[in-house]
C-alpha cells in the first residue's frame, strides 16, 4: 500500500509537516532500519522483561548511565518516573498508588516557571508538586528550604525558561539531601550530546522522547538513570501477572531486594509492545551515527530557500531566519510575522483547510507569529508551503 492509497482508503487529509516532530501530526516519517526492526520482532515471541532488560542496556551505553528503560512516550516515562521516586521497591506503596500511604514520600519540587501542562504526568503518579521561586526568579537558599523529609524529588526541565536554579546546583542541592533529580529532556535531541549531558551531570532520571528527533515509534520514549530507580520503573510497567515461585526476576526476591512482585502497577496502562522496543532500538542506533552537522546544513538550507521563496511570491510578508545550532535552540526555523494573533490564527485555518493541508508551528501565535520547522519537510513539499503560505495571507 502506497502513502496516497493509505490516505485514500481511510479518507484522511495529505499534509505538509512544516511544525516539526509534533504527536498530533503523527510525529515523523520511520526510516527504512526502523521499520525493518518493528517488522522482524512483529513476527517472533520474546520474553518482556527480558528485552526491555536489553534494550535498557543498550540505552545506558549510549547515555553514560546506569540503567535505561523504554516507555511509552515522554509523557509516560514522567508518570513512570515519579512512581518510582515515590514508591522506590516498596511493593506495598506501587499497589496503593496514586494514593500515597501515611509515611511515605508524597511530594516534588519544581521551579515555578517549570510549571507546564506536561506535568500532569507527575500529578497522575500521586505527586504533589511544591514550586518554588517566582515566574521570572529562583533563588537556591529557596529550593533548599523546599526539600524537607516528604520530597520524593526535585524536577527540572531541560527545555524550561527563567531565572532559575541552574541544573549541575540544583542536582547538588537535591543530593546533599538524599534527593533524585528528575530531568524531563524530551525535546533536548538535538543535539546528540544531549543525549549524555544530564547523566554526566548526575541527574537520577532522565527522560527522552523516542518519537521525534531520534527517529523511533511516535509512541516511544526511553528513560536513562539510576539502577534502583530503573528497576522500579520496570516493576510498575511490565506485566506482572507472575508467581513469585516462577517469577523470572525472583532473584530478586531472594537476594532481599523486593518483599515480593507487586500486582499491576500505574504504568500498566503505558505498556510497549515488542515492535516499539525493536524500532527505538534501531532508531537510536542510526541516530546516533548520523551526520549531524549535514542534517544541520540541510536544514538551515531549506529554511533559507523558503524564506527566500516567500520573498518574492509574497514581498510584503515579513519573515526571519533562525539559524539554530545551539544547545538550547539546535534547529532551524522560519518566523512569519503576521501582526496580531487574531491574523495569525485566520491565516493558520486557512492553511489547514488547503489541500494539502499545510500546518505550522503556533508556540508564537499569541505574538502573532507561525514559526516554520524544516525537520519533517520533503524537497517538493517546499514550493508547496510556500504557494499555500502566500494564498493564505492573501486571503487574510
Amino acid at each position: 500500500m502506497t502513502p496516497e492509497q493509505f490516505l485514500d482508503r481511510y479518507g484522511l487529509d495529505r499534509v505538509v509537516n512544516a511544525v516539526g516532530f509534533a504527536t498530533r501530526l503523527g510525529n515523523g516519517r520511520l526510516r527504512p532500519e526502523v521499520l525493518e526492526a518493528m517488522g522482524a520482532a512483529a513476527s517472533t515471541y520474546v520474553r518482556m522483561d527480558q528485552f526491555l532488560e536489553r534494550a535498557g542496556a543498550r540505552i545506558a551505553e549510549l547515555t553514560n548511565a546506569e540503567a535505561g528503560y523504554v516507555v511509552n512516550g515522554a509523557a509516560g516515562g514522567l508518570v513512570l518516573s515519579a512512581a518510582a521516586c515515590l514508591a522506590g521497591l516498596d511493593p506495598v506503596r506501587m499497589n496503593a498508588l496514586p494514593v500515597i500511604l501515611e509515611g511515605g514520600k508524597s511530594t516534588i519540587v519544581i521551579h515555578r516557571a517549570h510549571r507546564y501542562d506536561y506535568d500532569h504526568a507527575l500529578r497522575q503518579a500521586g505527586a504533589e508538586l511544591v514550586e518554588v521561586g517566582f515566574p521570572d526568579l529562583t533563588f537556591a537558599y529557596e529550593l533548599d528550604a523546599a526539600i524537607d523529609e516528604r520530597t520524593a524529588a526535585v524536577m527540572f526541565r531541560a527545555d524550561g525558561s527563567g531565572n532559575v536554579v541552574a541544573l549541575p546546583e540544583v542536582i547538588a542541592i537535591a543530593h546533599a539531601k538524599g534527593v533524585p533529580v528528575i530531568v524531563d529532556a524530551a525535546l533536548s535531541v538535538p543535539p546528540v550530546a544531549n543525549l549524555t549531558a544530564f547523566t554526566d551531570l548526575g541527574a537520577d532520571l532522565v527522560i527522552f522522547s523516542g518519537g521525534k528527533a531520534i527517529g523511533g515509534p511516535p509512541a516511544a520514549g526511553f528513560i536513562a538513570g539510576r539502577s534502583s530507580l530503573i528497576a522500579s520503573i520496570a516493576l510498575q510497567h511490565q506485566d506482572m501477572d507472575v508467581r513469585t515461585d516462577t517469577w523470572g526476576q525472583r532473584h530478586l526476591v531472594d537476594g532481599g531486594v523486593i518483599a515480593g512482585p507487586p500486582y499491576q502497577g500505574i504504568g500498566r496502562a503505558m505498556k510497549v509492545g515488542k515492535e516499539q522496543v525493536a524500532g527505538l532500538l534501531a532508531a537510536l542506533d542510526s541516530y546516533v551515527t548520523r551526520d549531524h552537522e549535514a542534517d544541520l546544513q540541510m536544514w538551515l538550507d531549506r529554511v533559507n530557500r523558503i524564506h527566500d521563496a516567500l520573498a518574492q511570491s509574497s514581498p510584503a510578508l515579513r519573515t526571519t531566519v533562525d539559524p539554530g545550532g545551539s544547545a538550547s535552540d539546535y534547529v532551524p526555523t522560519l518566523r512569519v510575522e503576521l501582526g496580531s494573533r487574531a491574523r495569525a490564527a485566520e491565516v493558520m485555518r486557512a492553511l489547514q483547510d488547503d489541500r494539502p493541508a499545510v500546518f505550522l508551528g503556533e508556540q508564537e501565535l499569541w505574538r502573532g507569529a507561525l514559526v516554520m520547522a524544516p525537520t519533517n519537510l520533503e524537497d517538493a513539499e517546499e514550493a508547496l508551503l510556500v504557494a499555500a503560505l502566500a494564498r493564505a495571507v492573501a486571503g487574510a
